[in-house]
Order: structure tokens, then C-alpha cells, then sequence
């Protein structure tokens, strides 16, 4: 018996896949001359018994008759032309020998030399190839079914749960076996990639049109990434590499449900997140409803969305399912996976959270541009896909995004609910590092004080304190001899400067501060009682709405101004926002506006106190302005000081031009002058206890004697001399320091006149 030697078949594992192949190699043989094909990659899709029938019904008989026509019998004969017809062979010098036929084994090169060497010498040799192989391929096929195939089943388990029509299981089972099946791909002509739309029609009886549609931009083909985009190459169609990966994944049961995985970690105590309990009851509420909820979490990166996410899930009691977002690669397929994680959201034990969901929700910059020259086709096609998800949606289905300024308002408005995750302040800094270090086992290598440094310190959610607490135990634990407090300090300033944070100065210098040496012209125990009631009213909901306190400190530098407001915070436990003239103005049309609106809107939601440095900067007289965005600035100013909810700190050095409407808006003003007689020895003593004693009455009076000296003078000098030993340190050298520094300032300063 003759044998082929060549390698294993491709298809050998599969008999579906081996019969797949046939049906297309059906459609295609009857319609083309094989003489233009490749025998070779032809016939290695074909199993040894066709090809060895070949041979036996083909070539042998062929070389029978160039050979031994005269001498064969009459019967055999009659066959040989029932089967050919009358054969002409073509007259050459030397006829050639059939490898197939003279050797008991055989390769596929020499059967593939020898059918082109029959499509030589009979004129109709092609023809009777594909004749033959017809019959033996439809042979093998009597009883085949596509319907029946593992691979038909996966593409259609594919399409049904997704919703696409199921017309189109034949297209993409043929772009498959491409795939599968590179010697198919090699005998059709090379189409793993690009696939002719007339091609396509002939292969799987589609209609032109309705491949163009599975192409086009807007398709869920291409949305649920199965398709690439056709793009300027309208006249064919692709399989998507993601798609392509899942054909060749055997265990893959439906494209795109190997992104939705069941969450079964451990999650952190609800009571963990320092968030409004009514806040978290109602989302609670929602997630127990029977009906289907879609909540929206958004808000800067590393708040703690994702865990307050796991959190409320199983506090809720459901079982959590999380679509995979590790790989950008994959954001088509993850709408696939969107649309299957809420078939498994729809069951009432289970809910899903779709994670950085900002390229899915926001849109993207490039649409933006083309929505305002009127091509805001991609713009719509976003808006609408995601509407439609949405207003289709069965499960409980938890978005969480980074950004929500460029979500479009009518996908906003089909949430149920939504919480913005703002950058922890100061309390709740506090309350994270207090309950990570407890769930990490190093509360107790911290005091309170030290948990206040951390809270103050590191502007940083809960997700950053976490990562940092557990990095420096890692570390720790390599080299347990070493500190865990300088590691924890060192790994959080790391990850504060990788986001982009600074690490912020503590609302008090550590400089010793007595607020009682201050020179106001207006009385400080008063202010505070007024802010001590304001901020109790704040808290009230029967207040809501009683308008802002706003309070102007002004008067020359140094003169404490600064520090007096980070005491007012410290001692009414308020967060600080302090924002310079630099941080709100903005070069660009109306963003300096924008900066401006946001910073009051921060602290009115965090309730915090506003401190607005180098005031002067926007509430110079507009009057006296030269440019018309100078005055809408100043504009923007006062009509948030009317409306905002909470306290409001102005600070200048200079009040001279003043805006005397925005004036007005201070319900109290105070000028913040250098110091007494008395004060400017009381902070000697406070700043240098251990040189104090050395001083004699006449140096004493000296320096009561120095005009203009401020606070920030003394601390000037306090870092002058802060590595020096104080023992070593002379009331002389103070002395000369504060005058130095005092002579600094203008009023004190010789005018000097010249060129």
C-alpha cells in the first residue's frame, strides 16, 4: 500500500475542523481551475485516503494509459476513457515518470509534481483533479452538519450573547478556519488578514452590503472588537487579533468572557471608608433592589473607589464579578465583556464593576475636536452605544471612572446613583492611616501625634496608604533590623511624587506659635468666636444656606497673616485648601474663571476653609484695569463669595487699590502689623529658650528698640541659626540677624539713588 510521508496533519486532532475545511473547499474547487492554485498547500488540507485515491483512480491509470494503452484489456480500456474521455496526450520530447505512481511512498512535493505535470500533458488535467476530488470530499461530507461543530457553536454562543445576528456565523467560520488552518489560508491566496468582500459573498452567500455594515466604524462587530475597523480599506474585512487569539483558545467557550472574573478577596469593612453614611446607605438600598442599578464612582485616582466598590458589594451580600482592566489592549473586547458581565450582574446574588471605565465613558479628545467643526459623527456613535447599554441594562453594574468632565449629559443622567471621590483631607488622612495601620498590625509603633504628621504630611487616599503600609513591610521583612517609620516615610514620598503631589508643609510650623503676640487692629478672640459659630451653623442642616463667612487679612509681610490661618484650621479642625495667585490663573480663555469656580466648589463640598494668598492679585480696583479678563476675574471672585457656602480667608500685603465692592464682601477685616514693645521679647524667649538667659536688660531693650520686626523675622533667623549648637550661640549674633532682617523691608530700607 502506498504511503505519504509528510508531517502531521494540521487537522489530524479535529475530525469537525477537517470536515469544516471540506465544506469551504466544496464551494471553492467547483468554482476555479485548480491550474492556478497551488497543488501543494491543496493537498495537504486532504486526508491520506483521498490522496491515495489519487493516485490509484487518477495517475495510475493516466500513466497506464501513456505507457500500456496498447496492451491493457478491453474492460480496463473502457474505464480509463469512461473516466477521462479521449485522451490527447500532449506530444513531448520525454514523457515525465509519476513519482506517485513508481514509489511505494511518496511526499507531498512529488504529488504536487506530478498533478501539474497530468495538467501538462492532458489538456483538460485540471478539471479532472477537481473532479475527482469533488466527489471524494463530498463523499467524506455525506453526513457532515456546520451546525454540529465545536467551532460553529463557539462562534454562535458568541454572537447570541452578545445580541448580533446569527446570519453571520458562516463569514466569520470561514475568517476562522484561515485561521486555524494556515495551509487553507496559503491555497485561498494569503487572506488571514484582508478578506474581499466579493470573496467573502462567494465563500458564505453573503450579501455585499451586509459586509461592508459588519465593518464599518460603527458596527458592534467592531465595537465588541471581533472586527477591525475597515477604515480607508473598504474593500476587504478583518478578523481583530483579540478575536483571532480566542479562535485558537480551544478552552474559550465566548469571545470576551475571559475579562469578566469572579472577585473573591477579602474586602475591607464598609465602616473602612470615611464616606456620608447616608451616601453608602443608599447605594446599599439600590444593590438589594430587585431591579437593575447602574452607579457611577468617580474622582481622583487613589480614593478608594475601587475597594469602596468590593466593599458595598459584599456588604450588600452579593458576589462580586470584575471585568478586567490590567490590559489597554483589550478595551474592545471589553464592551464584549460589559455586555456579558451584566447577562451574569442580572442574576440577584451577583453584581459587576467595570473599572477604569474612562475611555469607554469620556470622549476622547480627537471627537471633541470634531464634534465642534461638525463632524461629530464618532462623538454620537460613543454616546449612543453607551445610552443604549445602559437603557438595555438587566444587572447591577458599578462604573468606576477617573475622569467624568467629558462624559456626555445624556449617558450622566442614566445613572441611578453616583458619589464623587474628592483627595482625602486632613480627617479623613486620618482616620486611613489609623485603620490601615490597625488592619496591617503597626498601630502600635505609632502615637497619635505621629498619625496626625502622616495625615498632614502625604496627600494620599486610602488606596496610596495602603500600597505604602504593605511596600514597607515588604521591605521590612528582608531586612528586619532596619526602622519601619523611615521606610514608611521614604516609600510614601515616593508614590506622593509619582502621582504628582507634593508633599505638603504641616498646617503649623514647627516653630514654637503663640497667636497672643500677634498686633491686630481688631480683636482675634472675637474673630474666633465668629468662626467657631459660623462653622457650627455649617454643620447644621437647618443653616444650609446662611452664605459665606469671608474675613480679609491684610498688612505688611511677616506680620503672620499665613500662619494665623493655619492656626484658625488646626484649631477648628478644618481642612485647609490654600491656593496662590499662580495656582487659579491660566493663560487660556476663561480658565482662570474655571480654576477659580472649582477651588470655591472643593471647599464648599469638603467644607473646608478657603485661603486665597497674594489676594491682591485679583481684587485690584477694576477701575484701574487695562484688560477686560482682568475685571471678569474679579467678577468671578465676587460672585462666588455671595454664593459660596463656607469660609472665605483673603490675605495681602498691599490693600491699596483695593476693589472697594469686593471690600464690602468682608464681613471682617484686619490689619496684621509688626510687632510690640513686649511681643518682640515674648518671641525671643519662645524662639530661643536656651540663649534667652544670656540676654542683658540694654541688649533686651536694643531689640525692643528694632522698628518693624515680625514674626516672620524671628523665624527667619531661627533657620539662620537652626544647626548651630545654642550653647555656642551668642545674644550678639541674634541681635544683628533680626536688625538685618528687619532692614530688609522697604520702609526701613536707605533709598538708594543712581544708575
Amino acid at each position: 500500500m502506498r504511503r505519504i510521508k509528510r508531517p502531521s496533519l494540521e487537522l489530524t486532532n479535529s475530525k469537525d475542523l477537517q470536515q469544516t475545511v471540506y465544506h469551504f473547499l466544496l464551494k471553492h474547487i467547483g468554482e476555479v481551475d485548480l491550474i492556478d492554485y497551488d497543488f501543494k498547500s491543496l493537498f495537504s488540507l486532504l486526508e491520506e485516503d483521498v490522496l491515495d485515491g489519487l493516485v490509484k483512480e487518477i495517475f495510475l491509470p493516466f500513466h497506464q494509459v501513456e505507457e500500456e494503452e496498447g496492451s491493457l484489456p478491453v474492460i480496463q480500456k473502457e474505464r480509463i476513457h469512461s473516466r477521462f474521455g479521449t485522451i490527447k496526450i500532449r506530444k513531448t520530447k520525454h514523457l515525465p515518470s509519476f513519482e506517485s505512481v513508481a514509489n511505494e511512498n511518496y511526499t507531498l512535493s512529488e504529488l504536487d509534481s506530478d498533478a501539474s505535470a497530468f495538467c501538462r500533458l492532458a489538456p483538460n488535467g485540471s478539471s479532472i483533479i477537481g473532479a475527482y476530488l469533488l466527489e471524494a470530499i463530498s463523499l467524506k461530507n455525506q453526513n457532515f452538519s456546520l451546525e454540529n461543530t465545536h467551532l460553529y457553536r463557539k462562534i454562535a454562543n458568541t454572537l447570541r450573547e452578545l445580541g448580533l445576528a446569527e446570519k453571520n456565523i458562516p463569514f466569520l467560520l470561514f475568517a476562522s478556519c484561515l485561521v486555524l488552518v494556515p495551509s487553507l489560508d496559503d491555497f485561498m491566496g494569503g487572506m488571514t488578514r484582508d478578506l474581499s468582500h466579493v470573496f467573502i459573498q462567494k465563500m458564505t452567500d453573503h450579501n455585499i452590503s451586509d459586509i461592508i455594515r459588519m465593518g464599518a466604524t460603527n458596527s458592534n462587530y467592531v465595537n465588541f472588537g471581533i472586527l477591525e475597523e475597515n477604515g480607508r480599506r473598504s474593500e476587504s474585512i478583518a478578523l481583530s487579533t483579540r478575536f483571532r487569539e480566542f479562535i485558537l483558545d480551544d478552552s474559550a467557550e465566548c469571545f470576551g468572557l475571559n475579562l469578566v472574573k469572579q472577585d473573591n478577596d477579602v474586602c475591607q469593612p464598609l465602616s473602612s471608608f470615611f464616606l456620608p453614611e447616608g451616601e453608602k446607605n443608599k447605594i446599599l438600598n439600590l444593590l438589594k433592589s430587585t431591579k437593575p442599578v447602574k452607579i457611577l464612582l468617580h474622582g481622583t485616582p487613589g480614593t478608594g473607589k475601587t475597594e469602596f466598590a468590593r466593599s458595598v458589594i459584599r456588604e450588600a451580600g452579593l458576589g462580586i464579578h470584575k471585568v478586567d482592566s490590567e490590559d489597554p489592549d483589550y478595551q474592545s473586547e471589553r464592551k464584549a465583556a460589559l455586555v456579558l458581565g451584566d447577562k451574569v450582574a442580572a442574576d440577584p446574588s451577583q453584581c459587576l464593576i467595570f473599572d477604569e471605565a474612562d475611555d469607554l465613558l469620556n470622549e476622547d479628545r480627537q471627537s471633541f475636536i470634531k464634534s465642534i467643526f461638525g463632524g461629530n459623527q464618532g462623538v454620537a456613535e460613543r454616546k449612543i452605544w453607551m445610552n443604549d447599554f445602559l437603557d438595555g441594562s438587566k444587572g447591577r453594574v458599578i462604573f468606576i471612572t477617573n475622569e467624568s468632565d467629558n462624559i456626555h449629559e445624556s449617558v450622566l443622567r442614566r445613572f441611578d446613583y453616583n458619589i464623587e471621590f474628592m483627595p482625602s483631607e486632613f480627617k479623613q488622612r486620618r482616620y486611613y492611616w489609623n485603620r490601615v495601620l490597625e488592619i496591617e498590625g503597626k498601630s502600635s509603633e505609632f502615637c497619635e501625634s505621629e498619625i496626625d504628621e502622616l495625615a498632614e504630611k502625604f496627600p494620599v487616599g486610602v488606596g496610596g496608604i495602603s500600597t505604602g503600609v504593605q511596600a514597607a513591610k515588604k521591605i521590612l521583612s528582608v531586612t528586619p533590623a532596619s526602622d519601619f517609620k523611615p521606610i514608611l516615610h521614604d516609600v510614601v514620598s515616593k508614590h506622593v511624587q509619582l502621582i504628582g503631589e507634593k508633599i505638603k508643609k504641616p498646617t503649623l510650623s514647627k516653630s514654637p506659635y503663640d497667636r497672643s503676640i500677634l498686633n491686630v487692629d481688631a480683636s482675634l478672640e472675637g474673630l474666633e468666636h465668629l468662626v467657631a459659630e459660623y462653622k457650627e451653623s455649617l454643620y447644621s442642616a437647618e443653616s444650609f444656606g446662611g452664605g459665606s463667612l469671608c474675613l480679609l487679612f491684610y498688612g505688611k509681610p511677616g506680620t503672620g497673616k499665613t500662619e494665623y490661618t493655619r492656626y484658625l484650621a488646626k484649631k477648628y479642625e478644618m481642612e485647609l485648601i490654600q491656593k496662590r495667585s499662580s495656582d487659579l490663573q491660566n493663560p487660556f480663555l476663561g480658565m482662570t474663571e474655571k480654576n477659580i469656580a472649582q477651588a470655591f466648589q472643593e471647599a464648599e463640598r469638603k467644607k473646608a476653609i478657603f485661603f486665597l494668598d497674594e489676594a491682591d492679585s485679583f481684587f485690584r480696583s477694576r477701575e484701574l484695569a487695562s484688560r477686560s479678563w482682568e475685571g471678569s476675574q474679579t467678577n468671578e471672585f465676587l460672585t462666588w463669595m455671595e454664593s459660596f457656602q463656607g469660609i472665605f480667608i483673603a490675605s495681602t500685603n498691599f490693600l491699596t487699590d483695593f476693589d472697594q465692592a469686593a471690600l464690602r464682601r468682608f464681613a471682617w477685616k484686619g490689619e496684621f502689623k509688626p510687632l510690640d514693645r513686649d511681643a518682640k521679647i515674648r518671641i525671643l524667649n519662645a524662639y530661643f529658650p536656651l540663649v534667652f538667659p544670656k540676654f542683658t536688660h540694654l541688649e533686651l531693650e536694643n531689640i525692643k528698640d528694632i522698628p518693624g520686626l515680625t514674626p516672620g523675622d524671628y523665624k527667619a533667623v531661627l533657620n539662620q541659626f537652626r544647626f548651630r549648637d545654642p550653647n555656642l550661640l551668642t545674644t550678639i549674633e541674634i541681635e544683628i540677624a533680626l536688625r538685618k532682617e528687619a532692614s530688609f523691608k522697604s520702609e526701613n530700607a536707605k533709598k538708594i539713588v543712581g544708575f
